[in-house]
This record gives C-alpha cells, sequence and structure tokens, in this order.
C-alpha cells in the first residue's frame, strides 16, 4: 500500500487524512471489510472440511448442475448456457480431465 501511494505521487503522513480523505476511507473500509469477511469465514471451514469428504462421483455433477443453472440465470447475460458449454469445451480441449481423480 505504501509503494503504491509513493507511485501516485502520494506522501503517507500524519496529514495523509486530512489531504486525502477519500483514498483514507477507501482504504480503511477494505480493511475493515478484510478483517470482518475472515472472521466470518472462520466458522465454516468444518463445512468445507466435510465437503472434501464427498465422493468426486457426486460432487462433480452437481458442481456441472450448478455451473448450468448460473449460466442460465442472468437475463442481461444473452444465451448463457452455449457460454458455458463454450468455456466447458475450451477446458477439455486444453486438457483437462474428466477421469477420476488418481488416490494416492
Amino acid at each position: 500500500m505504501l509503494a503504491a501511494l509513493l507511485i501516485k505521487g502520494i506522501s503517507p503522513g500524519p496529514e495523509f487524512v486530512s489531504t486525502h480523505p477519500d483514498i483514507f476511507g477507501a482504504s480503511s473500509s477494505a480493511s475493515w471489510s478484510a478483517t470482518c469477511c475472515s472472521h466470518l469465514a472462520h466458522p465454516v471451514i468444518r463445512l468445507w472440511v466435510k465437503l472434501l469428504a464427498v465422493p468426486f462421483d457426486l460432487l462433480f455433477p452437481s458442481v456441472l448442475v450448478l455451473i448450468c443453472v448460473g449460466g442460465l440465470h442472468d437475463p442481461y447475460l444473452g444465451p448463457g448456457h452455449l457460454l458455458v458449454l463454450f468455456f466447458g469445451c475450451v477446458g477439455t480441449a486444453c486438457g483437462c480431465s474428466l477421469e477420476t481423480p488418481r488416490r494416492c
């Protein structure tokens, strides 16, 4: 943050709050929101760990269904299902395998 301020020609110091209140407000609100998000995400760690125990054969199709529903949801996006299909084909062409991952 200090380097970004110096690159933009803003000198941090005691007068920073009075000379650039908009930048100070944005940086302080970003810091507070990051702190709040980390405190809210901490109790959910158990849920994410339990999600790892779901078998791949069940998790993969459910993720695909959620992606397709999300692609169809936005009416302003246009043909969202075609975009999902396009990027799915691009991912498959790039070497993403649909096989079950190997277990160690």
